[in-house]
């Protein structure tokens, strides 16, 4: 967080991955946790839907043999570095793009 300016906000895009044995190993969480320990503060999550492709057509059959759900998500995480992110804060930053909606490419 030492490259991160004061009253700036970082974006990461994260999903949940899994252990050696098949068990999730709360990689969002641990990323929350991560930034909160390095003095950034979660202000934001969204969840970003991704394309589906050939997800329903494998689910079923995955399910079956390993009793695991297929995922089309990713986890939006923004934190933020202050101590209050205050609307003149936040006007300040100048965020481009703020009117464009989330897109996937």
């Amino acid at each position: 967080m030492q490259r991160l300016a004061p009253n700036r906000f970082a974006c990461f895009v994260v999903g949940e991955i899994r252990d050696e044995h098949g068990f999730m190993r709360n990689f969002v969480g641990d990323t929350i946790s991560a930034f909160l320990e390095a003095g950034a503060k979660l202000y934001n999550h969204a969840v970003m839907m991704l394309p589906l492709h050939t997800l329903p057509i494998r689910a079923a059959g995955a399910f079956k043999a390993t009793a695991k759900l297929g995922t089309c998500h990713q986890h939006v995480l923004i934190f933020y570095k202050g101590r209050a992110a205050t609307k003149d804060k936040v006007q300040a930053i100048g965020l481009r793009n703020a009117q464009k909606p989330l897109e996937w490419r």
